[in-house]
């Protein structure tokens, strides 16, 4: 069975909200979890600090903040995005290959 949540943090690998959770035994007792990459549980007293000064801890009797919003691709772009790519160049830009490799030959008389 898993420790209860304590308190929550900002993962800094995946973004995501992960619970904070008390070990029941050992020299480096906090450590957080989520769904992304398990549980990440530092052995140096850095990470406790870390977690400790980073963390927003409950208070006794506290309940987990409510979810974030979930940051869905959505499955239709609206019309304006639907006409084509606006940033596109309007020529194309010639480089220092296609200068050397062109047929056009210029006189240098």
């Amino acid at each position: 069975m898993a420790n209860p949540a304590i308190g929550e943090i900002r993962c800094p690998f995946t973004g995501e909200i992960s619970e904070v959770c008390r070990a029941k035994s050992g020299k480096f007792p906090m450590y957080y979890r989520n769904n992304s990459v398990g549980i990440i549980h530092g052995k140096a007293s850095g990470f406790q600090n870390w977690l400790l000064d980073n963390a927003t801890m409950f208070s006794p009797g506290q309940k987990k903040s409510e979810p974030e919003e979930s940051h869905e691709v959505p499955s239709e772009l609206p019309d304006d995005k639907k006409t084509g790519n606006d940033n596109a160049p309007d020529e194309k830009e010639t480089g220092l290959l296609d200068w050397f490799f062109s047929d056009d030959e210029e006189d240098e008389s």
